[in-house]
């Protein structure tokens, strides 16, 4: 049953859309058929060409249409400027929510909160993929280990007067990127109580390949290692970004394992460096592992896991270059 109280919401639900058709409707159902009421939410549609503006008219939502695409950052800054919510929850396109997910969001900020995010669910919404399969469940242990204030648009909610305050999302990160990683990064930088609600969970409606998945990694990693440099954030000081321990070591472990492949050309004492490093690695990721619902897939897991990290620590260096080569060029 759709319902909501749009003309006096407490929660602001603003979903920002481009050419999202395919998931658009599954992600609206959901939120109306919350078990939360007092809600309104406002899609913003980023020029699609598709039918996305079609299937959110079959709700009763605010519907912003911009003439041109301005990419997610804008997108979602204009719903929050239009949104009448003292809370904003930000979701994506692809994400549905369980039916008590605003429900928990909310009691966090009765608790006093400030931020709260919320998280993919341990199970992907398209269980059957490997990829969409394994993102979920990385994504989800990475907020049950985070020692720092999270703010990923899957599932993020704010005060709204807060979120005007802090200027919102850089609008000149086009796309759907890192702007919600750079926004993350200037919630470190402040006091506000931040909390993460591992019970207020999202389904990602994605179906990934190999391919999409190590592209959008990479993609990440390079540009999160570029911010994190231009923002002199790489250092785990008080307002610096700080890295669940664990998955730390294990890049290191990784990246010890890489280089000592490369030198049993010189001596083969190295090959046992290298076994050494491949060994701490799985070793450090065993908590990992261990959320992995089915065990017949931990076959698969491990092995794309090793792949994953892989691709982000290349992302991570990648972005170094990119960073010094800009210094350079820029004296």
């Amino acid at each position: 049953m759709i319902k909501n109280n749009s003309l006096n919401p407490y929660v602001s639900v603003i979903i920002p859309v481009f050419n999202g058709s395919k998931t658009l409707e599954p992600s609206l159902k959901a939120v109306f058929n919350s078990s939360f009421s007092n809600f309104e939410v406002i899609v913003v549609d980023d020029k699609s060409i598709d039918n996305s503006v079609k299937i959110a008219k079959k709700f009763p939502c605010k519907i912003i249409q911009q003439k041109t695409n301005r990419g997610a950052a804008y997108s979602r800054n204009i719903g929050a400027k239009t949104a009448k919510g003292k809370i904003i929850l930000f979701m994506d396109a692809d994400c549905i929510v369980k039916k008590d997910t605003i429900t928990k969001i909310v009691e966090s900020f009765k608790k006093g909160y400030d931020i709260v995010a919320g998280t993919y669910s341990n199970l992907s919404f398209n269980k059957n993929n490997l990829f969409s399969s394994y993102h979920s469940l990385l994504c989800y242990y990475n907020y049950m280990n985070s020692s720092v204030a999270l703010f990923g648009t899957q599932c993020a909610a704010i005060k709204r007067s807060l979120f005007i305050k802090m200027g919102g999302f850089d609008i000149s990160i086009k796309g759907a990127s890192i702007e919600d990683l750079k926004f993350q990064y200037k919630i470190q930088s402040t006091k506000y109580k931040h909390h993460i609600n591992m019970k207020a969970q999202v389904l990602h409606n994605s179906r990934h390949s190999l391919i999409t998945l190590l592209k959008g990694y990479y993609k990440r990693s390079k540009l999160a290692t570029i911010l994190l440099l231009k923002m002199k954030k790489v250092m785990p000081t008080k307002g610096g970004y700080i890295v669940n321990p664990a998955t730390t070591a294990s890049y290191l472990s990784l990246f010890i394992a890489l280089s000592s492949l490369f030198l049993i050309y010189f001596n083969s004492f190295f090959i046992w460096t290298f076994l050494t490093g491949l060994v701490v690695f799985f070793l450090l990721r065993k908590k990992f592992y261990s959320l992995v619902s089915d065990k017949r897939q931990l076959i698969k897991f491990m092995p794309l896991s090793f792949i994953c990290d892989l691709t982000i620590l290349l992302g991570g260096f990648v972005g170094i270059f990119v960073y010094l080569k800009e210094r350079v060029e820029t004296g």
